[in-house]
């Protein structure tokens, strides 16, 4: 299991290189995956791990307040220059335990059982980390004028709910949603 999560995190980091090199953000894309120069050995899959939270994980010590917003509410519209994104958590497993999301080192939003929150990016590489008991990790590219969802799918951990984030398919994002009522957090001081 830690060589396929090796190889998911390696080609991931391959693809933001040539995303990076493809902007000009990066002269050499090889370059931003080989090891440091008093290395002689390849990165481990711990070593990407650490890597990919570095750029996608809000600071350790925030934490924060969450509520539902039982009302209905109309969904956002579709900004044109810009890339909309939910993040929705559409089951009771797990349901007192917060899950929050950071998206480029900034907590952005905080789940519980049945909620949902979005938000809007500019288009290009983003980084995203989804904490509950773990921490999950995605990074994705994402266009202007396009929705994407993502679920905080929750399994029961060892001591409270684990999470794995997840890019669904329209269809089903659209049918995760409808489950979902909003959820409004605040960070505590």
């Amino acid at each position: 299991m830690k060589n396929v999560l090796g190889v998911i995190l390696a080609f991931q980091l391959l693809l933001q290189s040539s995303v990076l090199y493809a902007r000009g953000t990066v002269t050499n894309p090889a370059s931003f995956l080989q090891a440091p120069a008093d290395q002689n050995s390849p990165r481990d899959a711990k070593e990407t791990k650490d890597q990919l939270q570095d750029l996608a994980c809000g600071p350790s010590d925030a934490h924060h307040s969450q509520r539902t917003d039982k009302d209905a509410q109309a969904l956002p519209a579709q900004p044109a220059d810009k890339a909309l994104i939910y993040v929705i958590r559409p089951t009771h497993v797990g349901g007192l335990i917060q899950t929050k999301l950071a998206v480029d080192k900034k907590w952005v939003g905080v789940n519980r059982e049945n909620n949902y929150f979005y938000i809007v990016l500019d288009p290009g590489p983003h980084y995203f980390c989804s904490q509950a008991e773990n921490r999950s990790l995605l990074s994705l590219v994402v266009e202007a004028g396009k929705t994407y969802y993502l679920q905080q799918k929750i399994t029961m951990g060892m001591m409270k709910a684990r999470n794995d984030l997840e890019v669904l398919n329209e269809e089903d994002g659209k049918k995760g949603l409808a489950k979902c009522k909003r959820s409004i957090f605040e960070e505590k001081n």
